[in-house]
């Protein structure tokens, strides 16, 4: 389904004439889902940044985390999820595991 073939049909109708518009429009549909969920991911890290990581947690324990993004971790020892979502090469796949362990609920 295109942007051109749905403003063909009665409700829809009429279309932009900008192109560049049309183009926008499509675009956003189309990729409205994924939007969605990353603003999803978005508000679920902010919820989370100043949840508490314990002090004693042991990063070496999460075999899914990887070599660098660990050894960063002991290095730096954050306090809250915030201040390890800010360390230079802790991605937010990596943030997302600390947050389903039970450092906090995966919620």
């Amino acid at each position: 389904m295109s942007y051109e073939i749905l403003t063909q049909i009665a409700p829809f109708a009429p279309a932009f004439e900008d192109k560049e518009a049309t183009k926008q429009v499509e675009i956003s549909i189309k990729y409205q889902g994924y939007i969605e969920h990353q603003y999803q991911e978005i508000e679920r890290h902010k919820r989370h940044e100043n949840t508490a990581i314990p002090a004693e947690f042991d990063y070496d324990k999460v075999e899914s985390l990887s070599n660098e993004v660990r050894a960063k971790l002991m290095q730096h020892r954050p306090v809250t999820i915030g201040q390890a979502s800010l360390i230079s090469g802790i991605t937010p796949a990596a943030i997302s595991i600390l947050l389903c362990l039970n450092v906090v609920s995966c919620k």
